[in-house]
């Protein structure tokens, strides 16, 4: 088996380009203005609910970028939450995540350098993509907090606040002619990336074709998934309740009280729903991604029967002998990555509602025509309380 440069299309075919044929298009753009002059975008991220808020507004700057004829420059992101107290502060390089290559085949992009040398190390002006039933207070603060940001970690400057273009609605085809002629544009829509909007399909299945994780993260999914349900068909599983990462506050630890029975009890309750889906669907493994705070899930099913139930630990455990894995057990963000690329190529997604890990895989498999149930819907599925 070889996903190293995996395309899967709706039929199932893998549809693969030879490398050779990736060219690097950084400059070769036209422009909405009408000018010779290369335009840019940059997306204005950092403070966040992690990455993978980020990852999805990334995309939803590449949208408009394509509709714009920009050039993208390649923001670093912001670690997860989990990540040991050391390296929790730090960003983690585009091409960490990203395969720039692969993404050249859609939209030209450029390093953070060279974004700051052909803009002066400035924005000329900044759209955000928000709606009236948004408190524009928050979004306010969260600007001003990026504008400091940017200019500590990158040395970039970005407009005040007052000058932020903020439509009600923001559709990629539908710019103002002033932010249309900038050089240098800057998307801030951190907390609200779906109100970038696209109404082209085609455009869409370009980026989720071409926005795909590092040459790193794929040649190690590939290893995994040789070794694993013998390479046959399995399901995965994002089991992510969120009562672990917020049980040790202090202020929210009463509402535990009532959460954790009822999440404890939908991992034993929801395993006959789990083995009818596999008995469905032909399925005889399992891969469950979870947060460092669920480590007795897997237990579970097995105790359950689930057949084949394979975790974090059992790759690393497969994977001994293999010096490449080593870079996974120390690094939570590298696997993280490494378990969403696993999640994407199941057959089967069993995923956790308001996560955003969970959401921007549904989104690629949706894509792809791949099938994605959310584990809310299953038929023992208890609702967990909120307070």
């Amino acid at each position: 088996m070889n996903n190293t440069d995996r395309e899967i299309n709706k039929g199932g075919t893998d549809v693969t380009k030879p490398e050779e044929q990736v060219k690097d298009r950084r400059f070769a753009v036209t422009t909405t203005s009408g000018s010779n002059e290369t335009q840019y975008m940059i997306p204005i991220q950092y403070y966040a609910c992690g990455p993978n808020v980020q990852y999805n507004h990334f995309r939803s700057a590449l949208r408009m970028a394509m509709y714009q004829n920009r050039t993208v420059a390649e923001i670093p992101f912001a670690t997860l939450g989990s990540q040991p107290h050391f390296d929790r502060s730090g960003l983690r390089k585009f091409t960490d995540t990203f395969d720039v290559e692969r993404l050249q085949r859609t939209i030209p992009t450029v390093s953070m350098e060279t974004f700051k040398e052909v803009c002066n190390n400035t924005v000329d002006v900044v759209l955000m993509a928000a709606n009236r039933d948004m408190d524009f207070k928050i979004l306010e603060d969260s600007y001003k907090r990026h504008k400091h940001a940017f200019k500590e970690m990158f040395g970039i400057e970005l407009p005040e606040y007052s000058a932020v273009d903020t439509p009600n609605i923001m559709y990629t085809d539908g710019l103002s002619p002033p932010a249309n002629q900038k050089k240098c544009l800057g998307l801030f829509s951190i907390y609200s990336y779906n109100h970038v909007n696209v109404r082209d399909e085609e455009t869409k299945a370009k980026i989720s074709k071409n926005l795909i994780r590092s040459k790193v993260i794929r040649e190690m999914a590939d290893n995994i998934l040789d070794q694993i349900c013998d390479g046959k068909p399995y399901i995965a599983i994002h089991w992510r309740n969120k009562t672990g990462e917020v049980c040790h506050i202090p202020s929210l630890r009463p509402s535990c009280y009532h959460q954790l029975p009822v999440s404890d009890g939908n991992a034993e309750r929801t395993i006959p729903d789990i083995l009818a889906l596999m008995k469905e669907h032909n399925l005889s493994c399992a891969y469950v991604a979870h947060p460092q705070f669920s480590t007795q899930y897997p237990i579970v099913l097995r105790r359950g029967n689930v057949p084949n139930v394979f975790d974090q630990q059992s790759i690393i455990n497969l994977n001994a002998d293999n010096k490449a894995i080593y870079r996974f057990v120390s690094d939570t963000y590298m696997m993280s990555l490494l378990e969403q690329e696993l999640c994407q190529y199941a057959a089967l997604f069993l995923y956790t509602v308001q996560s955003n890990w969970s959401s921007f895989i549904t989104s690629l498999r949706d894509q792809d025509g791949k099938k994605s149930i959310a584990l809310d819907d299953l038929p023992s599925w208890k609702p967990i309380p909120k307070n």
